[in-house]
């Protein structure tokens, strides 16, 4: 008995080194990854910081370092999205797929949705959604107030809207990793339906840029879609 006590803390204490050299190899790729697409992203910064203030117009800085750190945010944040495909993968795959919760096929898929789903809900916030918000705040100004955005504070609050948007797509890979661990299933989130869809509607108008309930419209209804699309694949899990 106390042999196999012996042997089974040598495991464990095996195991724990195991993922803790795993964890510091993650740490260490994604840093070099990311400073990579950092690297990749300061070229592309231009055109980005060109397109978000077309609808504002001139920007300021009320710093001398303000514009300086707004570029290297900017640097970092785009590393991250660039990076972001393979740290999900070498997570997944060093600590997820060896507890044996799902089978290296359905790792795969999961990988795959996650990134598009993030991608498309940041894309969709940049370049749908964003500028109705803008346009129709600015709406609300006067021929003799003249608008005046900080640079730091214009960009923060762009890319933080950008990338809660982008994980309010991840929305569905959640709901199905419930359902595949057996927590919930499809006939609890069909019954949860007309709950969930005015959460996403309160959830539109804390999140939107502007007022409106057009723009709030527009943020709500990919998230509903998205939420029938997972009970979808739950019923057709359950066959």
């Amino acid at each position: 008995m106390l042999n196999n006590l012996d042997l089974d803390i040598e495991k464990l204490h095996r195991s724990f080194w195991i993922l803790l050299r795993r964890f510091r190899n993650l740490l260490f790729i994604s840093a070099f990854l990311i400073g990579i697409g950092a690297v990749i992203t300061y070229f592309f910064i231009p055109y980005f910081m060109e397109y978000i203030s077309k609808p504002v117009g001139k920007l300021i800085f009320l710093t001398p370092i303000e514009a300086f750190m707004t570029q290297m945010k900017l640097c970092l944040m785009g590393g991250i999205y660039l990076a972001w495909p393979y740290i999900i993968f070498y997570f997944s795959k060093n600590f997820i797929l060896p507890t044996k919760i799902i089978s290296k096929k359905t790792m795969w898929i999961g990988i795959t949705f996650a990134v598009l789903l993030f991608y498309s809900g940041s894309l969709f916030a940049l370049f749908v959604i964003f500028p109705v918000g803008i346009k129709f705040l600015l709406s609300f100004g006067a021929p003799e107030i003249e608008p005046l955005f900080s640079i730091g504070k214009y960009v923060t609050f762009v890319s933080m809207f950008v990338f809660v948007f982008g994980l309010l797509f991840e929305m569905p890979i959640v709901l199905l990793a419930l359902v595949r661990l057996g927590i919930i299933n499809s006939k609890q989130l069909a019954s949860q339906r007309k709950r969930a869809i005015l959460g996403f509607f309160i959830l539109a108008m804390l999140v939107s840029p502007s007022t409106d309930v057009f723009t709030q419209c527009t943020m709500a209804i990919p998230l509903v879609a998205l939420y029938e699309i997972s009970i979808w694949i739950a019923r057709l899990w359950k066959k």
